[in-house]
């Protein structure tokens, strides 16, 4: 289930592969096992804060990334369209 999630992609990386073992080794443990971690763990509460502010961190960039990819495209095409009705 965890792999429908991360499935098998062409452009393989150290870090996909990673990512896809933490779901795997996440993916079937039950909510009990997580908040002992989480309850006798002094650090969780650091590692989950760090975690989250990472996640949110790649979810900007990605979104600026897409955002920059789209409007490069959009002035590509109005550059194109403008020199055709120049012909």
């Amino acid at each position: 289930a965890c792999r429908d999630l991360l499935p098998p992609t062409p452009v393989a990386s150290k870090e996909y592969a990673a990512l896809s073992d933490v779901a795997d080794l996440t993916g079937g443990d039950t909510f009990d096992k997580f908040y002992g971690m989480f309850k006798y763990n002094a650090r969780a509460k650091g590692h989950l804060d760090r975690m989250r502010e990472n996640l949110a961190r790649v979810e900007r960039q990605l979104a600026a990334r897409e955002a920059y990819l789209t409007a490069r495209a959009e002035l590509r095409s109005a550059d194109r369209r403008r020199l055709v009705a120049e012909c």
